[in-house]
């Protein structure tokens, strides 16, 4: 039988009900829903990070998006968490910029570096097409990204 756990901000839960996870495997926002057994002083919060594990396989990984509590008896609770995937981590800045002759992957190195704290571009195509010119105006990481993933002929970009 599998080992499964959750792992929410370095506490992990073995015992867990109604896990489902929404992988849409494109570059929409992965999700995962779960409740959980703790005490009131040591509950979920929104933002925390989650990873759900099976067989030592990470699964899921991303944040606490909402907690709904409810109270078991004088010291339990049960936690409602509905969380994404690490996604909302590139969308906590807009970015705010205008490119000339430069390629795709200088680009997104240069949005990733200024906007998105802890992000990789290993997959990234280097050095990629060359771009004449391409601006943002206060727009999510993410949408830049796909609007780069359009210019290039790519249905995504995870």
């Amino acid at each position: 039988m599998p080992t499964t756990y959750i792992d929410i901000a370095g506490t992990q839960y073995e015992e867990f009900y109604g896990l489902s996870i929404n992988d849409v495997l494109t570059s929409e926002i992965n999700t995962a829903n779960f409740s959980v057994l703790n005490s009131a002083a040591n509950k979920p919060v929104p933002g925390n990070e989650v990873e759900v594990y099976v067989d030592s396989v990470k699964i899921f990984a991303g944040r606490v998006s909402t907690v709904n509590e409810t109270r078991i008896n004088r010291t339990s609770m049960s936690y409602d968490c509905a969380c994404v995937d690490y996604q909302v981590d590139l969308d906590k800045k807009l970015v705010a910029e205008t490119y000339e002759s430069q390629t795709v992957y200088d680009i997104v190195d240069d949005i990733i570096t200024n906007y998105a704290s802890g992000i990789t571009i290993t997959n990234v195509i280097n050095p990629g097409l060359t771009l004449e010119k391409i601006q943002f105006n206060y727009e999510p990481v993410s949408q830049c990204i796909r609007r780069l993933c359009e210019i290039c002929g790519y249905r995504d970009w995870e």
